[in-house]
């Protein structure tokens, strides 16, 4: 084989890309990417936000309400993006009567299946809105779930979120 025959075959050679796995338990809040808009939500007025949320969510009373029910999609982006905001602060909102507000099989989930649901929902907000959209866009986009919000809800409720080792 010539020189110039060796060269072409290595360069036509493909390439093999490993795809990246999506692993939720490696996730942490330094993943959360929000909008920009989002970002100048000033940080002051988002623990008020989230508390109105809350308040929102026991009104609808979605605690009665059946697990299909809680899959419709009713929530905007920028509901989430306003509890995504909150947890990309590693703040804690701590709700009073949790049990009043959100479902017992919520409430019931382990900390690493409840670590799992909302890296999968930070995932999904991430590769699922735009980064450019405004404020009024991410309140007309409506594509997350009540069950969505009560994860994060849960999660906001934690003050010790890190995962036991896997063993």
């Amino acid at each position: 084989m010539s020189l110039f025959g060796s060269i072409k075959n290595k360069v036509l050679t493909p390439i093999r890309i490993k795809k990246r796995v999506f692993d939720p338990e490696k996730m942490s809040i330094e993943d959360i990417s929000l909008p920009a808009s989002m970002d100048k939500i000033e940080d002051d007025k988002i623990r008020d936000m989230v508390k109105d949320e809350v308040a929102t969510f026991k009104a609808l009373d979605y605690i009665n309400k059946p697990l299909e029910y809680l899959k419709a999609k009713e929530y905007h982006s920028y509901q989430i993006g306003i509890l995504l905001k909150y947890l990309k602060g590693d703040n804690v909102f701590a709700i009073t009567k949790i049990d009043t507000v959100l479902p017992t099989f919520v409430l019931g989930t382990t900390k690493r299946q409840l670590h799992i649901k909302v890296f999968d929902v930070v995932y999904r907000y991430d590769i699922g809105v735009d980064k450019d959209a405004s404020l009024e866009e991410l309140k007309k986009e409506v594509k997350w779930t009540p069950l969505d919000a009560a994860y994060l809800l849960y999660y906001l409720s934690l003050s010790e979120r890190t995962l036991p080792k896997k063993r």
